[in-house]
């Protein structure tokens, strides 16, 4: 694994430290966590996405660079970002960025002509800090008035090939754990998608009248020689 980088150990504490202490304990969100935990894969990243809409006023380039800033200062990002524009299919987007590797924040702004529409991502290799992101990021955005939608995921891989049963029993461990009622499922040789609901978490979608808020994926990477675990919440959307 990658060493945790200071620069980015720095930004999840200047979070907590610009906002104050949050809790992390609304009903039951870190469950997320301990199911991750009890799967004893090796942790590779976790990613919050946070979003919201900015409304159906044209927004112009100064107004956006200027809003992206301020978010970014708030969250304990000051220096050291990059700011690029795109267009695309009639949507413009300008991002504000810092990377490293596979680290990184990115906050953008996607508007078209009558939308503008603000998305907030955070990916660290330390998973156990994601649920500190995911209400730092909510109470900013909120607290500049954008109203939120919020995912996370975390990614592990157990290093090596889990048969049909083994797979079976892990995701019975992870549904148990969670307290979570299966609500589809995929499964073929090569993956496993699962989308549950547990009344445990806070947050949930509906799906044809079904409440779902737990995705878990068991797939094989692409050297078909590990098994690799996704754990969402409430939802994953995302290649894999």
């Amino acid at each position: 694994m990658k060493k945790y980088r200071i620069w980015f150990l720095g930004l999840v504490w200047g979070m907590v430290l610009i906002q104050g202490i949050v809790n992390i304990t609304a009903k039951n969100d870190q469950k997320i966590l301990e199911a991750f935990e009890a799967s004893d894969s090796i942790p590779l990243e976790g990613k919050v996405i946070v979003s919201g809409s900015l409304g159906e006023e044209e927004l112009d380039v100064e107004t956006k660079r200027n809003l992206l800033v301020s978010l970014a200062q708030q969250t304990g990002l000051t220096m050291g970002y990059e700011i690029d524009m795109k267009v695309e299919d009639g949507i413009s987007t300008m991002t504000l960025k810092k990377e490293n590797g596979e680290e990184g924040v990115w906050l953008s702004i996607a508007s078209s002509s009558n939308s503008n529409y603000l998305t907030t991502e955070v990916a660290i290799e330390d998973a156990k800090e994601i649920l500190i992101l995911k209400e730092q990021l909510e109470r900013v955005l909120e607290e500049n008035g954008i109203r939120t939608e919020s995912s996370l995921y975390v990614h592990g891989d157990f290093q090596k090939l889990l048969s049909r049963a083994e797979k079976n029993a892990m995701e019975e461990k992870l549904l148990s754990i969670l307290e979570a009622e299966v609500v589809l499922q995929y499964k073929d040789e090569y993956s496993d998608t699962i989308y549950a609901y547990s009344p445990l978490l806070s947050d949930y979608y509906e799906r044809n009248g079904e409440r779902i808020n737990i995705q878990i994926i068991l797939n094989y990477n692409d050297s078909g020689e590990n098994t690799q675990l996704y754990l969402a919440f409430p939802f994953y959307n995302e290649s894999y």
